[in-house]
């Protein structure tokens, strides 16, 4: 290798934590500032809140919440808002407390429960487990954007995109969005990079998080078909493997609910919907 080569690996090795931190520093602060201020607007501290009101032990998943929650900071319950008790009663019950939990695909559970081998706490980490996805996904999509426009346009793109409404709060509060964006973009990184298997591992989790993750696999099959790479055929077969994890899923919903399709196979989901407005 030429010593000019090996100098601009060394730039770049240098550069790439540099220009990625600062994504990574904005999002963050933007997200636990953003907390604070919604801690004390909204009086998250106090009895009677939209976290505390009147018709929420109805349902199993909200009393499931509250008995977890109630040992925990109060400021941990601003990423705990809507169908996160969903996720939280499947990570400390299982699946089987409820019909409808069947609807919340395991990745985010299963990651949270990993977060839970280290903390022990299920509230503390499941609120880790989506501020940490819920910020990396932050610079692998900066990375991502880098193939396609210059680096500062990847990171002004990268931080409009995180920073949008709606995005910002479905990546901040304990949902799976996280996730699911950090396995999309990475096994679309990675395929860009030609490392097939591996992309093809990482969009099983993605697969795995929301039912949409699956679709990550169209784009890597339209780009091999059209590829001349002479392992065009076994990247194909490498591509499909989500789609197994997909019907693992779908048998584990056989095996335990006796339904092949018991994430859609719920009951009527009005007024199931967690924490409503009082």
């Amino acid at each position: 290798m030429s010593p000019f080569l090996e100098d601009k690996i060394v730039l770049w090795k240098l550069e790439l934590p540099k220009r990625l931190l600062a994504s990574v520093i904005i999002v963050l602060a933007a997200k636990l500032s953003a907390s604070v201020l919604i801690y004390y607007l909204l009086n998250v501290g106090a009895v009677g809140t939209f976290w505390t009101g009147n018709n929420i032990l109805l349902h199993s998943q909200n009393q499931i919440f509250l008995l977890n929650t109630i040992k925990t900071d109060r400021w941990l319950n601003v990423f705990l808002g809507w169908d996160s008790a969903w996720y939280l009663s499947i990570l400390t019950k299982g699946y089987s407390f409820s019909s409808q939990s069947y609807s919340f695909f395991p990745g985010f559970p299963l990651f949270g429960g990993l977060f839970n081998l280290f903390f022990g706490d299920p509230v503390v980490s499941l609120v880790f487990c989506s501020l940490f996805f819920g910020v990396l996904w932050v610079p692998v999509y900066q990375l991502v954007a880098e193939f396609y426009m210059s680096k500062k346009a990847a990171l002004l793109s990268a931080l409009l995109f995180a920073l949008s409404p709606y995005v910002f709060l479905f990546t901040t509060i304990a949902y799976s969005e996280g996730i699911l964006l950090f396995f999309v973009l990475t096994s679309w990184f990675f395929f860009k990079k030609g490392k097939v298997a591996f992309a093809s591992a990482l969009a099983c989790f993605a697969a795995l998080s929301r039912v949409v993750g699956i679709l990550i696999i169209l784009p890597m099959l339209i780009e091999t078909l059209k590829s001349k790479s002479p392992h065009r055929h076994r990247n194909i077969l490498l591509i499909c493997l989500p789609i197994l994890s997909f019907f693992v899923w779908l048998a584990y919903g056989q095996v335990t609910a006796n339904d092949w399709l018991a994430l859609i196979h719920t009951t009527e989901w009005k007024d199931l919907y967690s924490f409503q407005e009082c």
